[in-house]
């Protein structure tokens, strides 16, 4: 048997000096020790007693005076004792023992007798959250069973004991519910799957059916398994938005009476629950059975991301607001929650929901998982809510994990294992205060829209579920990133010969430079990192190839003009070679230039100095997309004007305006160019539409007879339209920019 193993995460340690030699058949390992008594009972001061050969060497005994999940280890030369008030703390016991032994008993033996070393330990353990948490999102990719008690083996790895099971949303309904059986006979699957991002572009779909559910039998099944693995299943039931596959069931619970297909892209759409009396019953009935599905204390309602179109154009909710007096469609947000969590209640469950369910007012009783920021938890525990920190910033594991080339299509963003390490549920300031009671634990996010296989999502699951479960488990005070990522080393090690398809993401290299001078004299002073340095060694080629077959990095590395780095970190002792990461300048006159944004909308919450952004003299169309490298402009129109400090002569004007990995935005297809010689009276150079630009699919090239000035201005336009299925309408392609090269 196979035994999972956990992180060490441990408030004391008294190092060791001598050793207990275990011999077990290889077999069995702990879980199969023969035991005397039961290890359940809760009357007997002697939990049990295990026996190697005849011999006492292990003793589990209850100790009332240590907290549900406390638990004392202690490895002497002739025994192991463990101390516990519950079999919970009893079952971390074990995994901190297991996870003791050496890292080859973790390897496919053949059977046969092995001796292992542990270390003579005393250690006395036990959480800072009570609650410590990871969701899964099987609506957008349905996972088989094996599958879900897999993760949950993981989850219990890393001693978290809550699994938040994302079971609904516009992709799909993954639950049976026998009162309403079309919600998983249609609402279940799905026609096919946009490819590429669904943000880019038109709509392209697989030509592939996607779909499935878990029947009542094999949730009882997956809660049962969870139960022997100390694990709390926690289900989620989204609503009133993310209800398209809800409403394609039953779209009589709907506001239009129209039945919508079930989504085959991703993003916020306007099929919502309508606020009826009908709807309500509906779903006490729904909320009844799934309480009696889920012996947990939690049921998790969603109540994120309503887009509250229909309710505007619905003639009941009108009347509803009229009779209520209600000014703000806020308030029938609120007045949904709040039924809909007096039913959980009224269930004898606890309700949770996304930190949008009080915007519109107060929900009592209910418990807050914030997501959009930290400060929104904050501002919800001063409010005397229990809360669950799960900031996407820090907690959403479908961002990226790095900037290699090598990293699969994610969402967006980036959230390294630093960034989750380093995340402070409870700010520095509050840690006396009477909000961190407030705070009862944080949680982990797997939305799985761009997850393609399942050993993807162990990818982007580890090791960040082991930094987030290192943030639930130890004290603030305690944590060290020094020493963590020096035991992440040895677990990821332990992780591979478990045959986890583990991400190596902390050994990619972060290439950042520092410009110095400007247009065609600029150079680039480069520096690289990595999440972990230690035991390796960098090396790089100039064009482009592999750098495998490059220079080791032994100086520091200056760029100039249009030069294609790419790096790759080696392992010193096992020589083994890491992901990817490019780093690709231009020759341009107006690399440091003083740019302007004139009359035009920019996204400055994606990145807060696109200025710079469009004169850096670095081009990211090698590299995956992340919004802070990118100048966006929602509304598809940029005025954009250049001073280049002196007068230069110009003959090509070229637009950088899509990354050539996983994403692929529209180009401009309009683009005027003018000069100034003093930045006031402008003179037009030329206009130029699509069929005059130069596109080779990242960029488009704007060729002028020469001309001598000191100021440019542009004037680019993608003018395009696209079908957009979140509302149902055609709307202005974005603008989206990285660099503007002028020769």
């Amino acid at each position: 048997m196979r035994v999972f193993t956990a992180a060490c995460f441990v408030d004391e340690i008294t190092r060791w000096q001598r050793w207990f030699k275990l011999e077990l058949n290889v077999s069995l390992l702990l879980d199969d020790v023969k035991w005397e008594g039961q290890a359940t009972s809760t009357d007997s001061q002697s939990f049990a007693k295990a026996q190697v050969d005849g011999v006492p060497r292990l003793t589990v005994e209850k100790n009332t005076a240590l907290g549900p999940e406390e638990y004392t280890l202690k490895v002497s030369q002739t025994a192991i004792g463990v101390a516990a008030s519950s079999t919970t703390g009893v079952f971390y016991a074990f995994q901190t023992l297991i996870q003791l032994i050496p890292n080859a008993a973790f390897l496919d033996f053949k059977g046969g007798q092995v001796s292992w070393l542990l270390p003579q330990v005393e250690i006395k353990d036990s959480p800072r959250f009570s609650y410590r948490g990871m969701h899964l999102d099987v609506a957008r990719r349905f996972m088989p069973v094996t599958f879900i008690k897999h993760f949950i083996d993981l989850l219990a790895l890393h001693k978290i004991n809550r699994f938040h099971w994302h079971l609904t949303d516009d992709q799909g309904w993954r639950i049976e519910i026998r009162a309403f059986p079309k919600l998983t006979e249609q609402g279940a699957w799905r026609n096919q799957t946009v490819v590429g991002h669904t943000l880019d572009g038109d709509f392209t779909g697989d030509g592939i059916a996607h779909g499935g559910y878990y029947s009542q039998d094999d949730v009882r099944d997956i809660v049962a398994y969870a139960q022997t693995k100390h694990v709390v299943v926690v289900p989620e039931i989204d609503l009133p938005g993310h209800a398209t596959a809800f409403l394609h069931a039953y779209p009589n619970f709907g506001c239009t009476g129209n039945k919508p297909p079930v989504e085959e892209s991703f993003g916020i759409f306007q099929h919502v629950l309508c606020p009826t009396e009908e709807t309500f019953q509906a779903l006490h009935t729904l909320f009844r059975e799934i309480a009696d599905l889920f012996p947990g204390d939690y049921i998790h309602l969603g109540g994120d991301e309503v887009v509250k179109t229909q309710w505007q154009q619905s003639p009941f909710v009108s009347e509803l607001m009229k009779e209520q007096g209600w000014q703000s469609y806020d308030r029938v947000h609120h007045y949904f929650i709040k039924r809909v969590s007096d039913i959980i209640i009224s269930l004898g469950k606890k309700p949770i929901g996304w930190n949008e369910v009080i915007e519109g007012g107060e929900i009592p009783g209910t418990t807050i998982m914030c997501w959009q920021n930290a400060q929104v938890g904050l501002d919800a525990a001063e409010a005397g809510y229990e809360v669950i920190m799960s900031p996407a910033s820090s907690t959403y594991f479908d961002f990226y994990q790095s900037k290699s080339v090598d990293e699969p299509m994610s969402i967006h963003g980036l959230t390294s294992t630093s960034d989750v390490y380093h995340f402070q549920p409870i700010p520095a300031q509050h840690r006396d205060s009477p909000l961190k009671d407030h705070i009862i634990g944080i949680q982990g996010q797997l939305w799985s829209e761009y997850f393609t296989t399942l050993a993807q999502v162990e990818y982007m699951a580890i090791p960040r579920m082991t930094a987030l479960a290192e943030v639930a488990w130890t004290q603030s005070e305690e944590k060290n990133w020094a020493e963590f990522s020096g035991r992440l080393k040895h677990l990821m090690q332990r992780f591979t010969y478990m045959g986890i398809n583990v991400s190596e993401s902390i050994y990619a290299t972060d290439i950042s430079s520092s410009l110095i001078g400007t247009g065609l004299s600029a150079q680039h002073h480069i520096s690289l990192s990595a999440e972990i340095k230690d035991d390796i060694t960098w090396y790089y080629s100039l064009d482009g190839s592999d750098p495998k077959y490059g220079q080791r990095v032994d100086k520091p590395l200056v760029l100039t003009g249009n030069t294609n780095l790419s790096v790759r970190a080696q392992d010193k002792i096992h020589g083994r070679w890491y992901s990817k990461s490019r780093f690709h300048t231009l020759n341009s006159k107006l690399v440091g230039a003083r740019l302007s944004l004139r009359h035009c909308q920019v996204n400055r919450e994606w990145n807060p100095a696109p200025e710079k952004t469009l004169v850096s003299g670095i081009s990211r169309k090698l590299n995956c997309f992340h919004a802070d490298e990118w100048a966006h402009f929602p509304t598809g129109e940029a005025q954009i004007e250049i001073d280049v400090m002196q007068a230069q002569t110009f003959s090509q004007v070229t637009l950088g305006y899509t990354p050539g990995l996983h994403r692929h935005f529209a180009p401009p297809r309009y683009v005027q160019l003018c000069q100034s010689n003093d930045g006031v009276c402008w003179s037009k150079v030329i206009t130029a539409k699509e069929d005059n630009l130069l596109n080779d699919g990242s960029s488009v090239t704007l060729n002028v007879a020469e001309f001598t000035t000191r100021y440019l201005k542009l004037i680019i336009k993608t003018e395009a339209t696209t079908f957009q299925r979140q509302t149902m309408a055609y709307e202005i392609v974005p603008l989206m920019l990285d660099e503007i090269v002028a020769l």
